[in-house]
């Protein structure tokens, strides 16, 4: 084996790494469970749980702003990511400590801080995810792509599988109570993060191809244009962002279960379970279908498993008798862990689909056009708020229904032919 393939393999071996404590950490920081049922319990504010679902996609589209037309220039992505992910993810450290002395009177400010720590973090990752994603892919032929993020998911959420068994005890805890219980959580979250940081120390990369940098406001005025020069990137990314209209729901599902249906605090633990599980799946699924028949038909697959959680939600809560809610709600966080697993599909497309020379752009563009996935969570608490839990899971079942509609035309993305 020579030198340059040793290499190869460490990088494939240390990145594979990265993203398997990466995904096990956001199991104790978790989105669509955790945070939101915090922020819940915490304030009783519907509109500030659409903000914690918020964080992960304004984070990313704010950042692709500015690191979409500066890290093109670089040709060595490595320092960068080493230093954004510290900034991004220690601050975890300050959450985890805050639970253990905020008092009662300061839980809406313990909220508030969570919820900018959560926006820290997604910022900071969309900073550096753009860059991450062009070391991956200069580092992975497309053919192994679907199995790299295969082995990442699978791996990730076996470990997560004790992991969620783990979160439902910490939230049992009489000693130290809400929310110390959810400092615990937090502190494994920052610790698994931290060892996530120190992989960059010692990945090695080949230079990328590099392009100008175009000044800010002409980069925004050329926007249009790089999606008009593409379109079957900009035909990928509509059914992205209607695929992602989940999030109007997505934050409000474990709510809705907890004062609609009556489930405790610790139910999230097997909800979250159900999702790890859905996860580990959707991994081992999606990865074998991008590779086996070409990612376009990943997305497909992905749409349309994700059109069924509100569909889920709406039955459970109107016509499911109470003895079988719990196990529809089961399956509900099942098909959730799918399609956050899903992303891949739509990653490995647009690696498919853009020259290398431009991965970085059009990965930023990626963030950039799902600012209306941003605004989704808190439009989801809005409507939860005026018009009720089912207005909103009817309005997310038919958006999810336009995406599948659209995905089944998507074109090949080796071929660029389109199946209509």
């Amino acid at each position: 084996m020579t030198i340059f393939a040793d290499k190869r393999l460490r990088t494939y071996l240390l990145l594979l790494f990265e993203g398997v404590f990466f995904t096990v950490a956001l199991v104790f920081f978790d989105g669509n469970t955790i945070l939101p049922l915090l922020v819940y319990n915490l304030t009783g504010s519907s509109v500030l749980v659409g903000l914690i679902g918020m964080a992960p996609h304004l984070g990313a589209f704010v950042a692709s702003l500015f690191a979409a037309n500066l890290i093109r220039t670089m040709p060595y992505k490595r320092k960068f990511v080493l230093v954004g992910s510290s900034l991004g993810r220690l601050p975890i450290w300050l959450a985890a400590g805050l639970m253990f002395v905020v008092s009662v009177d300061q839980w809406w400010l313990a909220a508030l801080v969570v919820v900018v720590v959560k926006f820290l973090f997604w910022f900071v990752d969309g900073l550096v995810g753009i860059a991450w994603v062009d070391l991956m892919g200069k580092s992975i032929e497309s053919h192994q792509r679907g199995r790299f993020f295969a082995i990442i998911q699978v791996s990730a959420g076996l470990i997560a599988v004790f992991a969620g068994g783990l979160v439902r005890q910490i939230l049992e805890l009489k000693t130290p109570g809400f929310p110390g219980n959810y400092g615990i959580l937090f502190f494994l979250a920052a610790f698994l993060f931290s060892t996530t940081i120190l992989v960059f120390l010692f990945v090695e990369e080949k230079p990328s191809p590099v392009m100008a940098r175009d000044r800010t406001w002409d980069f925004i005025k050329n926007i249009p244009g790089y999606f008009l020069a593409n379109r079957l990137f900009a035909r990928a990314m509509a059914v992205s962002v209607l695929h992602s209209m989940l999030f109007l729901s997505m934050p409000f599902f474990v709510v809705f279960g907890q004062t609609q249906l009556g489930f405790s605090q610790s139910d999230v633990g097997f909800f979250l379970s159900a999702q790890i599980m859905g996860g580990i799946v959707g991994g081992m699924l999606w990865g074998w279908i991008g590779d086996r028949w070409g990612h376009h038909r990943g997305i497909l697959t992905v749409c349309s498993v994700t059109s069924a959680p509100p569909v889920i939600a709406l039955l459970t809560g109107l016509l499911l008798p109470a003895s079988i809610a719990f196990a529809a709600y089961l399956i509900l966080f099942f098909l959730v862990g799918m399609h956050i697993n899903g992303w891949p599909t739509f990653l490995n497309y647009t690696l498919d689909v853009v020259p290398a020379a431009e991965r970085t752009l059009y990965t930023g563009l990626m963030n950039m056009v799902r600012a209306p996935v941003a605004l989704a969570p808190v439009l989801g608490g809005i409507l939860a708020t005026w018009f009720g839990y089912y207005t909103l899971f009817v309005l997310t079942s038919i958006l999810l229904g336009i995406a599948v509609y659209m995905a089944v035309t998507l074109a090949h993305s080796q071929t660029g032919i389109r199946l209509d």
